[in-house]
């Protein structure tokens, strides 16, 4: 609720009172300059007296004040309202009430000597200076101590989708998160948050998200995908809250046109085309490639889930992977194979923030409003910690089969043939050149020993979005299809074909 929807109308203001103290309501103060004594006399009129500070901080969110100096005003007026005083002045009383209330006041003050009348007035100014000041020192010190306080005053916010999604719970957390040290929070110093997830341009590459785990740049990752929240759990991310708490798991459908003439897996052979997902997609590609094993088919790879749908509606490939929940909903679709259950993704904290930041911050994700962690926005809640043994295990074997064939040559072999061997290199980038469309990679190992590895342009665009050259010096692993008893040496560049078969 935002308080410049009712500021225009003292009766708005009342209803809005009234509503606010049945506490399912918290209101914001976005844009407001200023509230005057009389609006907050009303806004308090149907609130108890006897709340505590924390009650008042439910339905009342001062940090949204672009204001400080109105945001300590309001402040002071809910002390005096805990208080037992009156935040507006009393109304002026009739003429007839005031020539009575002048001629009392005129014996009152014939009655007192000239020379006490400024004491007195000086006494009741600095008492009412001193409480006010007191009052508003201790509600500015309990928010402290009853607020989410964090040692870090940097939190970096990690998503592969959409930034915009994460818009509101940004500023939320800022509002929230203060710094851990009274005399820094009384100076008015933030805790900045800020959001590493993708613009317009497009989602952010699963390889830099899994490498901002592996190398603790985010400090509240939202996976997504159990891809990521399997990398997330592998550095030891802490886990928070899951994602798309409305479904425990999911299934990767292959399928057909209704009136296409394959009925089963069985059907599928090097005549046939498929179009699958990008190269880091649980459902349309990890689980649909592990279904697939064995089989040889042409293969339409990086093809968006609209347009997947779309090419099998129109016939231009023969079969299509993808999410179906409601089959009904497709009765121009037949479904060949769901695949087995794929985990969720959860919210995680970054093992480098402290014991206490990591209490805060958890504390504070799982009581923000439900509207900003809603499907459309931030997308999480409580629940129950999504397992990723089996998945990692698919993860794993189908990047063994993928390694062994270049998708971008067709029929694509979905295994490694008897001829061929899984190598997996790791080690630091320490050289790189550039021959054409392809990159020479210089991998120096633990052993001591050099490995070459060709990747072209279009591999490293999927991995980096970004200058090629930028991975210079890094440390990577590689799962690369060879020849039985290959030997990895300076003289040989063995070939890595997809995205996935690196690891930044």
């Amino acid at each position: 609720m935002q308080f410049r929807d009712y500021i225009d109308d003292n009766e708005s203001i009342r209803e809005l009172s009234r509503q606010l103290s049945s506490e399912r309501h918290r209101l914001r103060f976005d844009g407001i300059d200023s509230i005057s004594e009389e609006q907050a006399q009303i806004l308090f009129s149907h609130l108890p007296r006897d709340w505590s500070l924390a009650r008042f901080g439910n339905i009342f969110d001062t940090e949204s004040f672009e204001n400080n100096a109105v945001s300590d005003s309001f402040e002071s007026y809910i002390s005096t309202w805990r208080a037992g005083g009156d935040i507006a002045q009393q109304k002026h009383p009739s003429c007839d009430e005031d020539s009575a209330s002048d001629d009392n006041a005129n014996r009152a003050a014939n009655s007192i000597p000239s020379t006490l009348l400024p004491k007195k007035l000086t006494y009741v100014i600095a008492s009412f200076v001193a409480l006010t000041s007191v009052s508003f020192i201790g509600l500015k010190t309990f928010n402290f101590f009853s607020g989410y306080r964090v040692e870090k005053d940097q939190i970096v916010l990690g998503a592969v989708n959409k930034e915009e999604n994460y818009y509101e719970l940004e500023k939320y957390l800022e509002r929230s998160l203060v710094p851990n040290s009274l005399w820094d929070y009384f100076a008015g110093k933030k805790v900045e948050v800020t959001i590493d997830a993708s613009s317009e341009l497009g989602d952010v590459p699963y390889p830099r998200a899994i490498s901002a785990l592996k190398n603790y740049s985010w400090d509240i990752g939202f996976s997504y995908s159990p891809v990521i929240g399997n990398s997330a759990t592998d550095s030891g991310y802490k886990y928070v809250a899951v994602m798309f708490p409305d479904s425990d798991f999911y299934q990767a459908s292959i399928f057909v046109r209704d009136d296409h003439p394959i009925q089963s897996l069985d059907d599928l052979n090097s005549e046939h085309t498929i179009a699958l997902g990008d190269f880091f997609s649980a459902s349309k590609f990890y689980m649909p490639v592990y279904e697939l094993y064995g089989k040889q088919l042409n293969v339409i790879p990086n093809v968006s889930t609209r347009e997947i749908f779309e090419m099998v509606r129109k016939g231009t490939v023969d079969v299509g992977v993808g999410v179906i929940d409601n089959p009904e909903d497709d009765p121009d679709l037949r479904i060949l194979k769901r695949s087995r259950d794929i985990p969720g993704a959860g919210v995680y904290l970054s093992p480098q923030l402290s014991d206490q930041d990591q209490a805060a911050i958890s504390r504070l994700l799982l009581n923000v409003p439900e509207r900003i962690r809603a499907r459309d926005s931030a997308n999480y809640g409580p629940g129950q910690e999504p397992s990723f043994e089996y998945f990692s295990d698919i993860v794993r074997r189908v990047r063994e089969i993928t390694s062994c064939s270049d998708f971008s040559e067709n029929p694509v072999n979905f295994f490694c043939d008897e001829e061929t061997e899984v190598l997996v290199i790791e080690g630091r980038i320490n050289g790189i050149a550039r021959d054409g469309n392809q990159f020479i990679l210089s991998i120096f190992q633990s052993s001591s020993e050099v490995c070459k590895l060709k990747i072209s342009r279009d591999v490293l665009d999927q991995l980096l979005s970004d200058d090629p050259f930028a991975i210079q010096g890094l440390t990577a692993k590689f799962f690369v299809g060879v020849p039985k008893d290959t030997q990895c040496s300076g003289d040989i560049a063995l070939p890595v074909f997809q995205p996935n078969q690196v690891e930044l």
